[in-house]
């Protein structure tokens, strides 16, 4: 949808904005987070592009669309998941939180008595007051969030 849309051009304007919008459909009629386009590398994406143009070759173009997904998808399931308008502290530490539901999902196969708030208050040690309580809280909420779905997409990211 991407990629063709685009190229055949069928409307005046927005063709490439009208493929990516289409381009997620399936991803959520099959439950799984859209394509977000923050992670998907400008060079690589014009890449992409121009070689689906020039040489009807979409490689580069999935690669580029693939790789953007791995970064955004898991932070795509984190807010989600949780089902509400996340702080200041959950915003700034986005990043982290994936990395550290990826690294506990890790462990918790060779410790499964490891409890998700001990393993947040170590993870966020440098986080003082409402903030750690408020990050450890986020932690523990989308551990216990976690399905078959979401676990397969986060554990791609790691």
């Amino acid at each position: 949808m991407l990629a063709g849309i685009a190229y055949l051009q069928p409307f005046i304007d927005g063709n490439k904005r009208t493929g990516r919008l289409l381009s997620n459909i399936p991803l959520l009629k099959a439950g799984l987070p859209p394509v977000s386009f923050i992670g998907v590398g400008r060079a690589a994406y014009g890449l992409g592009m121009t070689t689906w143009y020039e040489l009807a070759d979409t490689s580069y173009l999935g690669e580029a669309i693939a790789e953007g997904y791995a970064i955004t998808a898991p932070s795509y399931l984190v807010a989600t998941t949780t089902k509400r308008v996340p702080r200041s502290v959950e915003i700034r530490m986005r990043r982290r939180l994936d990395d550290a539901v990826a690294e506990y999902l890790s462990g918790a196969v060779d410790s499964p008595d490891l409890m998700p708030s001990d393993f947040a208050r170590d993870a966020f040690r440098d986080l003082e007051g409402e903030d750690l309580d408020v990050t450890v809280q986020s932690f523990a909420d989308v551990i216990a969030s976690i399905n078959e779905l979401n676990c397969v997409c986060i554990r791609c990211h790691a």
